[in-house]
C-alpha cells in the first residue's frame, strides 16, 4: 500500500535512475547534431540536477534547512524548467522559456523568504503547490507547443506526466487549504506525501522516457524530410513533388477545380557554369528558389525537377491567372542580380504553362494525368525557347 512506502527508500531510487537516465542521454547525444544534440544536452543537464535535489532533501534534518528545504526544492524545480527549455530547443527556438524561469525563480524566492522569514509550513507547502501546479501546467504546454503531430506516442507520454503532476499539485493546494489540520513531518507515510513523494521520484524518468521517443521521431522526420527536400534549394526533389503533386491532381479532379502547371526553366544555365563556376551556377538556383516561393502562395507546390528545372503546382488557379502569375515570376528573374564569388549576374527563364484538363474527372490515375500535364508544360517551355527564351508560352 501507499502508506507502506519508504520515501527515503524512493527518492534513492530516483537518485540512482537520474544519474543512470542522465548518463545514458550524455552518450546518445554524440550520435546526433544539430537542435536535437543541445535539447538532450539540457535535458540531461536537468535529469542531473534531480539526483542532487533528492540527496538534498533526503538529508532533511541532518543539515540546514536552507539547503534541504530552498536548494532541495528549487534544484527539483530547476529540472523541470530544463526540461521545457530543452523540449523547445527541439523545434527550433533559440528563447528561453521565460515564464517557466520565473516561475522557478518564484519557489525559490518563496521557500527563502518561509525559511528564513516566515517560517510557516503549511503555508509554505500550500503557496509551493500552488506554484508548482501552475508550472507543470506550463510546461506540458511546452511540451504541445512543437510542430510536431500532438498524437506522436512520445509527445502524449510527456505531456501527460506534467499534467498529470499539475493535477496531483492543485489535490495538494486543495486539501492543505481546506483539509489539512496540522504540520505534519516531511516523511510521514500519508498517502498523500506518498503520491507526491513517488510522483517527484519518478516523473523525470517517465517524462524521459517520452522525451527519447520524441527525439526519436524527430530524427525520423528529419531524415524523411532531408530525403524529400534539394540540399541546395530547400525545394522539394522530383519524386515527393508528384507523390504530393498527384493528391493535388487527384483533388482537382474530383471538385471539378482548375489546376496549372509550371515548367520554370533557366536559359542558358551551362554558360554560367562554364563561365563562372559551379559556385555561381549553384548561387543561381538558390536564388531562383528564392523568387519562386516569395511569389507563390502557400498553398502552391514547388520542386527542383533537375538541374536548372523546376515546377510549381497551382491549385484554383484558372488559366488566366495563371499565365499572369508565370509573368510574373519571370519578370522577378528577368530583375533579379545574382552576386557570388565576386561577380555579378543576371538571369532569365522560360516558363510552360499547362492546365489541366477539364474533361478529366477523379476516376482517372492521378499519376497519368500528371505526366500528360508535365509533357505539355515541357512542350509549351520549349517552346518559349525557341521563341527567343525569356518568355512564357501556354499548352493548347
Amino acid at each position: 500500500m501507499l502508506i507502506d512506502i519508504d520515501l527515503r527508500s524512493v527518492m534513492m531510487v530516483s537518485v540512482l535512475l537520474g544519474i543512470l537516465f542522465s548518463g545514458g542521454l550524455l552518450a546518445a547525444r554524440t550520435y546526433h547534431d544539430g537542435r536535437i544534440r543541445a535539447s538532450m544536452t539540457i535535458w540531461a543537464s536537468g535529469m542531473l540536477l534531480q539526483p542532487l535535489a533528492w540527496a538534498l532533501i533526503a538529508l532533511r534534518g541532518q543539515i540546514p534547512d536552507y539547503l534541504s528545504i530552498v536548494f532541495g526544492n528549487s534544484l527539483s524545480v530547476l529540472a523541470f524548467a530544463l526540461f521545457a527549455h530543452a523540449l523547445r530547443r527541439m523545434h527550433e527556438h533559440s528563447t528561453v522559456p521565460r515564464l517557466v524561469y520565473a516561475l522557478s525563480a518564484a519557489v525559490f524566492i518563496g521557500l527563502s523568504a518561509d525559511v528564513l522569514v516566515v517560517h510557516q509550513p503549511q503555508w509554505r507547502v500550500f503557496g509551493l503547490s500552488l506554484l508548482i501546479a501552475v508550472f507543470l501546467f506550463q510546461v506540458a504546454r511546452e511540451t504541445l507547443a512543437g510542430p510536431w503531430r500532438v498524437q506522436q506516442a512520445g509527445v502524449q507520454l510527456t505531456a501527460a506526466v506534467f499534467f498529470f503532476g499539475a493535477g496531483v499539485m492543485v489535490f495538494r493546494l486543495v486539501y492543505e487549504g481546506f483539509f489539512a489540520t496540522a504540520p505534519r513531518e516531511v516523511f510521514a507515510p500519508t498517502v498523500l506525501q506518498s503520491v507526491v513523494f513517488v510522483y517527484a521520484a519518478l516523473a523525470p524518468v517517465i517524462a524521459s522516457f517520452g522525451y527519447v521517443l520524441i527525439c526519436n521521431e524527430q530524427t525520423v522526420a528529419d531524415l524523411r524530410r532531408m530525403a524529400a527536400t534539394d540540399p541546395l534549394t530547400g525545394l522539394f526533389n522530383r519524386r515527393p513533388f508528384e507523390q504530393m503533386g498527384e493528391k493535388l491532381i487527384a483533388d482537382a479532379a474530383r471538385k471539378r477545380r482548375p489546376l496549372a502547371l509550371l515548367i520554370i526553366d533557366v536559359d542558358h544555365f551551362k554558360q554560367f557554369n562554364d563561365t563562372y563556376g559551379h559556385a555561381v551556377g549553384d548561387a543561381v538556383l538558390q536564388r531562383l528558389a528564392d523568387v519562386l516561393q516569395a511569389q507563390l502562395r502557400g498553398a502552391d507546390l514547388i520542386g527542383r525537377m533537375g538541374g536548372e528545372e523546376f515546377a510549381a503546382l497551382l491549385p484554383d488557379t484558372g488559366a488566366s491567372h495563371a499565365l499572369q502569375v508565370a509573368e510574373r515570376l519571370r519578370e522577378a528573374v528577368d530583375a533579379l542580380e545574382v552576386r557570388s564569388v565576386g561577380v555579378v549576374v543576371r538571369i532569365q527563364v522560360s516558363i510552360g504553362l499547362a492546365m489541366l484538363d477539364e474533361n478529366a474527372i477523379h476516376d482517372d490515375e492521378p499519376g497519368e494525368l500528371l505526366a500528360a500535364l508535365t509533357r505539355e508544360a515541357d512542350l509549351a517551355m520549349y517552346a518559349a525557347k525557341r521563341a527567343g527564351r525569356n518568355r512564357v508560352e501556354v499548352a493548347f
